[in-house]
């Protein structure tokens, strides 16, 4: 029995999952409507999957403040909103947004995504159908996508739907309608991440 094969088999047996806890740290000076509007879109994509989020945001990594009695037990994410793509490996592709360290339940748990690539992707997009709050929206399926990563085993994209490697015309309009989400397999995988044993990131 692979690997694939055996999870399916352990997802019909899981519990309810952990709360996702992603903390958000705006390096980057977002504007306070754009992350509300972030905010919004990541908890309505986890909660189509199944998953109890909490988004908070913070102003730095350093000296966050510690876990709220009803968190304790969260699986824990950072995700660091910078201002310029930082990983080099894959600045090269425009369409890049972001990059995450670790995958599943192992790694750092930490997360980053480039706002003038989200900018960018937005202004594009927006040029071609009227997008409402485009910054918003396509930040939080970045978001998304990249904490996506630190649930899903490597290599984590998929041909469709919000884990795709890039996103195109056909994936902004499935955004604007709501429709761009993480497939059932990938929310089953998902759930049973946080199914298994708390660990601090």
């Amino acid at each position: 029995m692979n690997w694939l094969s055996l999870s399916l088999l352990l997802i019909q047996f899981t519990d309810q999952p952990r709360t996702l806890l992603i903390r958000v740290v705006n390096s980057a000076n977002i504007p306070d409507n754009v992350l509300a509007r972030a905010g919004e879109e990541v908890q309505r994509i986890y909660r189509r999957a199944g998953i109890p989020t909490i988004w908070r945001l913070e102003r730095t990594e350093s000296g966050t403040q510690q876990p709220a009695a009803n968190e304790t037990d969260s699986f824990r994410v950072v995700v660091v909103i910078t201002a310029d793509c930082i990983n080099k490996r894959t600045c090269q592709d425009k369409s890049v947004m972001g990059t995450a360290l670790g995958s599943g339940r192992d790694g750092i748990r930490r997360a980053y995504v480039f706002s003038d690539r989200v900018y960018e992707m937005a202004w594009k997009f927006h040029k071609r159908i009227p997008v409402p709050k485009a910054e918003g929206l396509v930040m939080g399926h970045a978001i998304a996508h990249e904490v996506g990563h630190l649930m899903l085993p490597p290599p984590g994209h998929s041909r469709t739907g919000l884990m795709a490697a890039s996103m195109d015309l056909p994936s902004i309009q499935n955004a604007v309608r709501g429709d761009l989400l993480f497939t059932a397999l990938e929310s089953a995988l998902m759930r049973a991440t946080l199914s298994g044993p708390p660990s601090a990131p």
